[in-house]
């Protein structure tokens, strides 16, 4: 039995000396990952606040009001019906119209509609 061998005087080997690689922070990833100066994904959106000379809408307006010509109206109620309706029965989303309405096979439905 080697008694420097258990001792740990035996024969050394020399260790291999690894460098340690920096770990980066959490504020280095968030940073990272909300870079504001190298963000590009507006670039494919359509354009909100300008339009080319002679033009009424902007693009972004343009693609609310095809998806509003797209939409079947549930029904067409007055203005006094409308204005007599308690706010939390009906919305405003992109400009169109909805009311809450109880829909005998369905239930309870937010719908769609044209008010005159």
């Amino acid at each position: 039995m080697d008694y420097k061998a258990l001792m740990g005087y035996g024969k050394t080997t020399k260790k291999k000396v690894v460098k340690e690689q920096k770990k980066p922070s959490v504020v280095d990833n968030i940073k990272q990952e909300l870079n504001e100066w190298s963000d590009t994904t507006f670039r494919n959106k359509p354009k909100r606040w300008s339009k080319p000379y002679g033009k009424s809408l902007t693009e972004f307006e343009e693609n609310i009001t095809e998806k509003v010509m797209k939409i079947k109206y549930y029904k067409t109620i007055s203005k006094e019906e409308w204005n007599k309706t308690y706010k939390d029965y009906k919305s405003v989303i992109d400009g169109v119209k909805y009311k809450m309405f109880l829909d005998p096979q369905k239930g309870t439905i937010l719908a769609p509609v044209i008010v005159k």
